[in-house]
């Protein structure tokens, strides 16, 4: 039997994070002879830590919160110090930024320094040109003071990449772009299979004549739901045949419940014209939802390079996003798709009637973006970058 000599600990919250951006790096690394474990706060009734201990994963359970509140955080903290001593993976890599900070702040003491690498991967700095500024002080004093106990820095931004980049090499910190990627065979166009839909988990009733403007991602404010909902009922207004499709929930970790009312008000203005299917996590269930939609919208306030942008794109999907870091990486203004202002709900309006009154620009964006997803975001570049930096450490 092979011997394998080499060990990383995949370390993020929640399983969300897990089974969206690290479960198929961690197969990556199995084949290439890894020993691989993963410890995040499993949800509740999941089997995914079955799931993991058969296909050669070693799960860690732990109890981590995505709450700065003290409680909570002592909690995260002496979860992670009784992790650190019951695993003795070689590597560390760290996804979610609030526990970051903490597994940074750990790396800080000689005893984990001496006995392991720490890799950090940026999803998306939480400063950023719409946060408050307290909040941007804050969070840009801590990544400041923490990256320096990393021995490896991902970015999944170019933007991020390069803002960060000077500092890192001043302090010859080895940081590399990765980018994100999805399965452009499993997220391609296609017809739409109403079958499969109204034989999910959660029927979902979409009607072939209907014009769908769609989202994907949690239901949370900082994804700019609060305007989608405003230009959607604009829209509605003038297109009675529009619907809005919501894929995705909360959190039961997601501290922020401020949607529920503006939600209510949404349904309210337009009946039998919001459908909601919860989180989805069947992928064919899912490619099936974004078939149906004719238009994309990913209005959110922070991203780091979003997937659900790219699953769209790669399905063909006219899209329309705010102009911060990571969607603007993915998208030229009217060649693969359209850019708004953050946090402005007529601009998203109308990007909306545009695209609904110039059939030809949806076929030329459908086009475009589907052949950047194939040339630049397949996930297999995206792995094979990630575990070659991780395999030279």
């Amino acid at each position: 039997m092979k011997t394998k000599q080499f060990s990383i600990l995949q370390i993020c919250s929640v399983e969300f994070t897990f089974t969206h951006f690290i479960y198929r790096l961690c197969f990556t690394l199995l084949s290439r002879d890894w020993l691989v474990s993963a410890s995040f706060t499993p949800d509740k009734s999941s089997i995914l830590p079955l799931t993991l201990q058969s296909d050669g994963i070693c799960f860690l359970p732990s109890t981590f919160h995505r709450s700065i509140h003290p409680g909570d955080l002592l909690t995260t903290w002496s979860s992670l110090s009784r992790l650190f001593l019951a695993d003795t993976s070689r590597v560390v890599h760290v996804h979610t930024p609030l526990l970051s900070y903490l597994v940074r702040f750990q790396f800080y003491f000689p005893f984990y320094r001496r006995r392991r690498k720490l890799v950090y991967t940026v999803h998306g700095f939480y400063f950023h040109p719409n946060g408050k500024l307290f909040s941007n002080l804050f969070h840009g004093l801590i990544e400041f003071l923490l990256l320096p106990s990393c021995d490896l820095v991902f970015f999944v931004s170019k933007q991020d990449f390069r803002f960060a980049s000077p500092y890192l090499r001043l302090l010859k910190i080895r940081h590399s772009y990765v980018g994100n990627g999805v399965c452009t065979q499993l997220f391609s166009p296609g017809s739409v299979n109403y079958t499969s839909l109204s034989c999910s988990p959660v029927p979902i009733a979409i009607k072939p004549n209907s014009f769908i403007v769609g989202f994907v991602g949690r239901l949370v404010p900082e994804k700019g739901l609060l305007d989608l909902f405003e230009a959607f009922k604009l829209f509605h207004s003038i297109y009675p045949e529009a619907k809005l499709l919501l894929v995705g929930d909360r959190l039961a970790s997601d501290y922020d419940q401020s949607l529920s009312s503006s939600f209510d008000n949404l349904l309210k203005s337009c009946p039998d014209s919001v459908v909601c299917t919860g989180m989805i996590r069947d992928p064919s269930v899912l490619v099936s939802l974004y078939r149906t939609m004719n238009i994309f919208c990913l209005p959110s306030y922070r991203e780091g390079l979003p997937t659900s942008l790219i699953e769209a794109m790669a399905c063909g999907i006219p899209s329309i996003a705010t102009s911060i870091r990571g969607s603007s990486q993915l998208i030229s203004h009217e060649q693969t798709g359209l850019l708004v202002p953050p946090k402005s709900p007529f601009e998203l309006f109308s990007a909306l009637c545009q695209l609904r009154s110039q059939p030809d620009l949806m076929r030329t964006i459908s086009a475009n973006a589907r052949s950047l997803i194939l040339n630049d975001y397949s996930i297999e570049k995206f792995l094979a970058v990630q575990s070659s930096e991780i395999l030279n450490l």
